[in-house]
């Protein structure tokens, strides 16, 4: 409060999954660079239900999450879908394919995060094609689990998002199609009457900039 109010800046604080806070970042840079002497946002990442229980305590104004179908007590915008993806290292089988098929997977050593919304997101769908996750690999952060896919040990298969900034010659990144598997990504905030006008002109002006960002990259 007293860096707020020395600084005469209103602080913003936003929260985001940590698979869209890439993307987050870049629209936050965007708006500081218009706004930056009257707001100081405060960014950070966290699982999507600590995202929630954030917003609903007040520790956050709003944040970018996984959409909570039927929250009545959110203020929710829908940005775009997220789908599950397969990345396997350049020299793999399956790498000269643009498009994989779950059946396709039979047999490898599938590699998944194993914490949070993404493994039950990943391990679902897996399960519904008669497939398991590694149990020989088990990955908490992206690096660790690009790590073991550009080994060749194990194949990866992940929400899109992640793959966003992924500029790696020694990996292939490939929809995972019949069917697709998404998640929806949105904008939320909690249902209130009465809120600071900065906050609201923050909120406007990611939820314009959040529609258009997958067409940037």
């Amino acid at each position: 409060m007293q860096r707020a109010i020395g600084s005469g800046r209103h602080r913003i604080r936003i929260g985001a999954i940590p698979s869209a806070m890439a993307m987050t970042a870049v629209v936050v840079a965007r708006y500081n660079e218009q706004h930056g002497e009257e707001v100081e946002i405060m960014l950070t990442d966290m699982p999507n239900d600590g995202l929630l229980h954030a917003l609903h305590s007040g520790q956050l104004d709003f944040c970018v999450g996984i959409e909570v179908p039927g929250a009545v007590s959110l203020e929710t915008v829908g940005l775009f879908e997220d789908e599950l993806v397969l990345v396997t290292a350049r020299s793999h089988v399956l790498a000269p394919l643009q498009e994989v098929r779950w059946d396709q997977l039979a047999g490898q050593e599938i590699v998944v995060f194993t914490k949070g919304s993404i493994w039950e997101f990943a391990s679902s769908a897996l399960r519904q094609h008669g497939l398991n996750p590694s149990s020989l690999y088990q990955m908490v952060h992206s690096e660790s689990l690009y790590g073991v896919v550009r080994a060749g040990i194990a194949v990866g298969v992940m929400p899109s998002l992640y793959t966003t900034f992924l500029n790696d010659d020694d990996l292939h990144v490939a929809p995972l199609r019949q069917p697709t598997c998404k998640r929806k990504i949105a904008l939320m905030r909690r249902n209130e009457i009465s809120r600071n006008h900065h906050v609201d002109d923050c909120f406007l002006a990611l939820k314009q900039d959040l529609k258009q960002v997958d067409q940037w990259f």
